[in-house]
């Protein structure tokens, strides 16, 4: 499967071990955010809601997390179910969050807002 930064996939993780759906960050690495459904508590700074209304493949609103990275492997995406595609929005949300993320590194934050900036404000 070819990856784009932002898109929603059903994937299975192999360290939770369980079915998550997860949001692409760097499509070359790969990279990616995991959704869950309550917020964590031990980072409520750096969660950021989705909506079902928005999102309709979800169950119910959930919580974005984005002070962990995490790395599925190939053969797992290769598996995995598209479920949709972040909208240039929450993706301006994320980066939001993440440029004060104090969970993150400055490469990794840099790698999420190239990524997820929007295509009408690359010069």
């Amino acid at each position: 499967m070819i990856l784009e930064h932002g898109d929603i996939l059903h994937a299975f993780c192999t360290f939770i071990p369980d079915y998550k759906y997860v949001i692409c960050i760097c499509s070359q690495t790969p990279l990616f955010f995991l959704i869950n459904s309550k917020p964590r508590n031990s980072t409520p700074d750096a969660q950021v809601i989705i909506e079902k209304k928005e999102y309709p493949f979800l169950d119910h609103d959930s919580y974005i997390n984005t002070a962990t990275i995490i790395t599925i492997y190939q053969n797992e995406i290769n598996k995995a179910k598209r479920k949709g595609k972040l909208s240039e929005t929450k993706k301006s949300e994320i980066v939001k969050i993440v440029k004060q993320c104090r969970y993150l590194t400055p490469n990794q934050k840099e790698l999420i807002e190239r990524n997820f900036q929007s295509e009408q404000t690359i010069t």
